[in-house]
This record gives structure tokens, C-alpha cells and sequence, in this order.
């Protein structure tokens, strides 16, 4: 509790500064719970509800203060004089500069899971309208027309996102027409969801600040082109962008080696001179090259 909202601002890219001090008050307040606990003294929140806001406030802090070098302490005159650097390789003694940030899109520079409920219920009142079914059954049937599709076509290519087919996998489910109901079964879902989907706090400043570093920013995103294009332009980003590099370019989805290898070609620049940001951390690390 006593370090709910902490930031992370790694001078030069180097995780010992600051976090070396903060580590070391860190263990000085480990202690100090240990003893009230010890004394009987009781936590007013559970343990469990913690970890949960724990995750709700890590995700409310802008991306400036989530390790990305660019806020905080690294912000400061003598932190960027540092430069923006990786830890020495421990085999080759090399420190590469970062010259490419990569990001994701879904709940990394938008939150995502708050969009789709817009777009969800929105797309629940076009069926119980239209079909004349309940909310249940409508959610039953968005679920088994997934597990279809990805029974279909895997899960390892961007078709496995496409709302037109998952709709239209429903309509069948259903036995309700295919037109007109898919494709206004898309824009009632697509159109609300993007509609209220809100950049992630403090993105834009991070976008400004490595302009001004003169880093190359990229988008490295599962999800069909088509869509992933209207958010970028929607939230204001476009101008901001060097590249772009989808699953549906790729023919596969992160965390295959194929996706990454796309994304360095595009960046021009080696990987160990590019940083990949993102929500999930096994979708960047299991096909890291």
C-alpha cells in the first residue's frame, strides 16, 4: 500500500537508477509491515482487493512513468544528458542506443477492454432489436461463434479478430439473414467502440518527447489493418508515426519470430537498438529474436 502508484524512471535506461535507493527504502518498509503485522495491527483492505487496485492504478499512470525512460527522474537535464541507453551486453560489452520505439495499440496506447463494452452493448442492442433475444443468449452465441472461428482458421493470423466474420457466424448461428445484419452488425460494434475509445493518459507527450529525440516510433499490432488504421487517426497519432506493421501484414500474430523480424526490417536498425512497449508481456517476450 505504502508504494501503490510508484513510477518507474530508469536514468539512461539503467534499472539501478533510481530504483537501487527506492529498493532499499523498499526493504526498510517490508520490515516495518512485517513488525505491524506482527503486533496484531490489521490491514483495513484485503489482500486480494489490493492487488487488484494495484493493477487499476499501474494502468492509470501515463506511459511517461511505466519504464520507458521518458519521465521522472529521466526527464530531468541530467538524466537525458545520459542518454537513452540499454545495460551493457554482458557478452559483447556493447551499449546500444535505443534508436526505435515500437508500440502496441490495444490497452497500451488506448484501454481497450473499456472500448469493447461500448462496443458490446451496442452491438447487444441491435440483436435484442433485430432477433428478439436475450442478453444472455446473445453473449452465448458471441462466445461459440469465437471458439468456431478459431477452430476454422486458428489463432495465429489476424482473421481470427475480424468482427464481419464473427458476425456472420452469428447470423448463422442464429439463422438470421446475412444482409443486412452483418455489416450492420460491424458498424454498430466497430463505430460505438472506436467512438469511445480514449487515448491512454499522457501518450501524446511521450509521442512529442521522442519526436524530439529524434526516435523512430513504430506500431507493431495484431488486428486487421483496416481497423488498427482508424484508431491511430482517430486518437490524433498518424503524424506521429514512421511505420506501421499488423498481423494481417505479416500473416502471423506476435509472438512469432516472423512479426518482430518485419517490425526491425521497417525500423532499420538492429534489436538491440529497438524498444517494443506493450500490455503483454508473454506476446513480446516468447518471440523475441
Amino acid at each position: 500500500m505504502n508504494f501503490l502508484g510508484l513510477v518507474c524512471d530508469p536514468i539512461g535506461g539503467l534499472v539501478e537508477c533510481p530504483c537501487q535507493g527506492r529498493n532499499a527504502a523498499g526493504v526498510a518498509v517490508a520490515l516495518t509491515a512485517a513488525e505491524l503485522s506482527l503486533g496484531g495491527i490489521k490491514q483495513l483492505i484485503p489482500f486480494d482487493e489490493m492487488l487488484q487496485t494495484m493493477y487499476q492504478v499501474g494502468r492509470q499512470i501515463p506511459p511517461g512513468l511505466r519504464e520507458t525512460a521518458l519521465g521522472g527522474c529521466a526527464a530531468t537535464p541530467a538524466g537525458k544528458k545520459l542518454g537513452c541507453k540499454f545495460v551493457p551486453d554482458k557478452n559483447t560489452g556493447r551499449t546500444a542506443m535505443i534508436k526505435t520505439v515500437i508500440f502496441d495499440i490495444d490497452n497500451t496506447l488506448y484501454d481497450y477492454d473499456s472500448a469493447h463494452l461500448f462496443g458490446m452493448e451496442a452491438l447487444t442492442a441491435y440483436c435484442i432489436k433485430e432477433f428478439h433475444i436475450s442478453e444472455q443468449q446473445i453473449r452465448s452465441c458471441y462466445d461459440k461463434a469465437m471458439k468456431i472461428m478459431a477452430k476454422r482458421i486458428g489463432t495465429d493470423s489476424a482473421a481470427i479478430h475480424s468482427r464481419m466474420l464473427r458476425f456472420q457466424c452469428m447470423t448463422e448461428l442464429l439463422s438470421q439473414p446475412l444482409f443486412p445484419h452483418v455489416e450492420n452488425m460491424y458498424h454498430a460494434y466497430w463505430d460505438t467502440m472506436i467512438a469511445n475509445a480514449k487515448p491512454s493518459p499522457g501518450i501524446l507527450k511521450v509521442l512529442e518527447e521522442l519526436k524530439t529525440r529524434h526516435i523512430r516510433i513504430g506500431i507493431g499490432t495484431d488486428m486487421t489493418a483496416s481497423i488498427q488504421f482508424k484508431k491511430l487517426k482517430k486518437f490524433g497519432f498518424d503524424s506521429y508515426l514512421d511505420f506501421v506493421v499488423t498481423s494481417q501484414e505479416t500473416g502471423v500474430e506476435k509472438p512469432h519470430p516472423h512479426f518482430f523480424e518485419v517490425c526491425l526490417e521497417k525500423a532499420g536498425c538492429a534489436a538491440d537498438s529497438c524498444v517494443f512497449i506493450g500490455d503483454n508481456l508473454k506476446k513480446r517476450c516468447a518471440g523475441r529474436l
